[in-house]
């Protein structure tokens, strides 16, 4: 049986089709703060393993971060539609690192200065991608027989409706 860790979990804040929010509080209790949706709980191995398949599936972007204990190192899941789902390994004080000996590799390489930072730089992207954080997105409606997106409406019942997360500077 796992043991249970503190996690947290925050989703885009915007207006979600009923049968979506309904389903979201069934999973959990979501507040609201000033810029996302959060919520947060002991769970096994520190995640969510239902609500974080249920927003995958839904294309809704989170970020779910697990406290760690001994030897379970906190984490923190970073998903975000077509671009990336990555599990990104941090230490005890909330940090993600490049191990030294990767470093040390690289910075004993025969080759120019430039080529050691674009190497650097590489490691640290594959450590800890770049990402768009969560209030770079906005959250529109679609219909299921259509690629047209509209503006979230409360009068709109229709289980059909789907939600994409689209980058604010895309719009």
């Amino acid at each position: 049986m796992a043991d249970n860790f503190y996690c947290s979990i925050e989703i885009v804040k915007g207006f979600y089709p009923n049968h979506i929010w309904e389903f979201l509080n069934t999973l959990g209790d979501f507040k609201e703060s000033e810029n996302t949706y959060f919520y947060s709980k002991d769970a096994p191995n520190g995640q969510l393993d239902e609500l974080e398949e249920f927003l995958i599936r839904q294309g809704i972007p989170f970020d779910r971060n697990s406290k760690g204990f001994c030897e379970i190192e906190p984490e923190l899941r970073v998903y975000r539609p077509g671009l990336i789902d990555q599990v990104i390994i941090k230490n005890n004080d909330g940090y993600s690192y490049v191990p030294t000996d990767s470093l040390r590799e690289v910075l004993s390489m025969k080759t120019s200065l430039s080529e050691i930072v674009d190497r650097i730089s590489t490691l640290v992207e594959e450590v800890e991608p770049s990402y768009p954080e969560l209030i770079s997105y906005r959250i529109m409606w679609g219909k299921s027989d259509s690629k047209e997106l509209f503006e979230p409406n409360a009068t709109i019942e229709d289980r059909n409706i789907h939600v994409v997360a689209v980058l604010n500077d895309v719009l």
